[in-house]
């Protein structure tokens, strides 16, 4: 499991920031200039964060949040959706965002685990040293 979790709504490149010590606790350092890659780390070197995104019946929201995430300046992360048996357009929506962007890990539970089940499904998933939570309408 990571060692570092954040809630909703911070930058992605906030916590690399944070795991480097360039980025303090309270944000100071933070630029939308950051790097992808913190210095000395090598090019083409995996992914050190995992953003969870728990999804349930996200179809009207999920898209602008997926847009959101995988536009920021920080493209260095994997984001694992974990569908928790949804009945809408969800699934639809997020297999074609996983066929555009090889960044994207999508799950589909069989059955509804719950909020807590969901989100440990994600914990216990995540390979990277880093994991940050993104909710399905946060667009910050």
């Amino acid at each position: 499991m990571p060692f570092g979790c954040l809630p909703n709504g911070f930058p992605i490149q906030w916590l690399i920031g944070w795991a480097e010590g360039w980025v303090t606790a309270s944000g100071e350092g933070m630029s939308d200039n950051a790097p992808d890659n913190a210095p000395g780390r090598p090019p083409n070197s995996p992914p050190r964060i995992t953003v969870g995104l728990l999804v349930y019946n996200g179809e009207q929201t999920l898209g602008p949040t997926v847009d959101a995430l995988l536009a920021q300046t920080h493209r260095d992360f994997i984001l694992l959706i974990s569908d928790n048996a949804s009945d809408d357009g969800t699934r639809n929506l997020c297999e074609e965002y996983q066929k555009r962007d090889d960044r994207i890990r999508y799950v589909r539970q069989p059955h509804n685990l719950g909020v807590v089940g969901n989100a440990n499904y994600l914990l216990e998933r995540a390979e990277t040293e880093l994991f940050m939570w993104h909710a399905v309408d946060d667009l910050r």
